[in-house]
């Protein structure tokens, strides 16, 4: 089951196979040119409901030979049964034989209901089964029409050089001779917080991780954008064989000193050039705000390539729920891009083969600062648009598991 799935993942250097495939797809849609997936399930719904009607109806009369109809007098009621009982007796053969007809009746509208529902539900798991695949075409098509490198780890990345007019001297803005990368470094030292709460939350994600049922596989861990090393240490003091990727120098020189293993590279980048089933945990804190979507499309997708079956994706970013956090905490860093809604991300796992098992909302403003009387409805929704969980945290899990 393993190599099966692995293979929907494993990008294709024989274009003939996508071609197969379209065509498939192609001749389906051909021959269902008329065919609209949300009338067909209502009818059939509608017809099944209909057999389900029918089948209660013929349940609840399947007894009524023999028996006394309701009457409003007491008077009507004996003399209807004393005449029912002699009509009975009298026709005590056709009777019985009215009541096998209409028990036979009854089984076999049940087997109907009973056939036709496996059918319906049949029918919705090809229906599934078929998106699914579509959706793999979908990765295979993006795998393959990826930017040629050539070999060159730069190439993607290569920007033309601005053009100088003639004769023209570098003045003091043709070149900053400010380093950008220090300057976000700087930055985000200024901002992040350090405080024993985020270690604690860290070791939360770690507990997390580590009661999950089934437990995760054996393997290396991974951390996208490791920074200054928060996530490394408390996962090397829980006994796990951790990396950290990061494009910042800074960053990487100083997780380096503290004695983790750190590659400066670009995390897309790098995962591209990973082997299929690497990694039993990767985790990414605060990356995917600062890429565009579509390089976190891709990021995600590559991540569940190189996840091991059943292995983990933590992620943790800002929470765009929150109206502060959303409208100007967010755009405290210049690098950022947009901030990602719950939804959005959970639908980002899906879409890539990744099953979410837990979302976390955390990182809530401190007490001092909530608004009074959030005991009224109102104050309490505010309170929360505003002074609710900054960050949440998504767990998911690479199918099968």
């Amino acid at each position: 089951m393993a190599d099966k799935f692995n293979s929907t993942y494993e990008p294709m250097a024989n274009a003939k196979v996508i071609d197969v495939v379209s065509a498939i797809h192609k001749r389906i849609r051909e021959q269902r040119i008329s065919y609209h997936k949300s009338e067909v399930i209502e009818d059939w719904s509608n017809d099944l409901g209909k057999m389900h009607g029918s089948y209660n109806a013929a349940y609840c009369s399947r007894n009524i030979v023999g028996t006394t109809p309701q009457l409003p007098s007491k008077l009507l009621t004996l003399l209807a049964g004393w005449v029912i009982g002699i009509t009975q007796r009298a026709l005590s053969w056709y009777t019985a034989q009215t009541r096998t007809f209409n028990e036979a009746s009854v089984s076999t509208l049940n087997h109907l209901c009973s056939l036709e529902e496996r059918n319906f539900h049949a029918f919705l798991a090809l229906s599934d089964r078929l998106d699914g695949l579509a959706r793999e075409v979908r990765l295979l098509r993006a795998a393959q029409t990826a930017p040629a490198t050539n070999g060159d780890p730069t190439a993607a990345d290569a920007t033309p050089s601005p053009i100088k007019s003639a004769g023209e001297e570098d003045g003091p803005y043709s070149r900053s001779p400010i380093d950008a990368q220090d300057f976000f470094f700087k930055l985000q030292a200024q901002f992040q917080d350090e405080s024993p709460a985020i270690i604690s939350q860290l070791e939360m994600y770690h507990s997390m991780i580590g009661n999950l049922n089934p437990k995760i596989p054996d393997g290396k861990w991974l951390d996208l954008g490791c920074g200054r090393g928060k996530w490394l240490r408390v996962a090397r003091e829980g006994g796990h064989q951790i990396s950290g990727v990061d494009s910042s120098g800074a960053a990487v020189e100083q997780s380096r000193e503290s004695g983790f293993h750190v590659i400066e590279d670009d995390a897309l980048k790098f995962l591209r050039a990973a082997d299929s089933c690497s990694y039993a945990v990767i985790s990414a804190f605060h990356v995917l705000e600062h890429c565009p979507f579509d390089y976190c499309l891709n990021l995600v997708y590559q991540i569940a390539r190189t996840l091991k079956p059943g292995g983990v994706l933590l992620v943790e970013t800002p929470h765009a729920g929150n109206l502060l956090m959303a409208t100007e905490q967010f755009w405290m860093d210049p690098t950022h891009n947009r901030p990602i809604p719950i939804s959005l991300m959970q639908f980002l796992f899906e879409y890539c083969g990744i099953c979410v098992v837990h979302r976390v909302e955390v990182n809530s403003r401190p007490e001092s600062e909530h608004l009074p009387f959030r005991e009224l409805e109102l104050a309490s929704r505010l309170d929360s648009l505003l002074y609710g969980p900054q960050d949440y945290a998504m767990i998911g899990r690479r199918e099968p598991f």
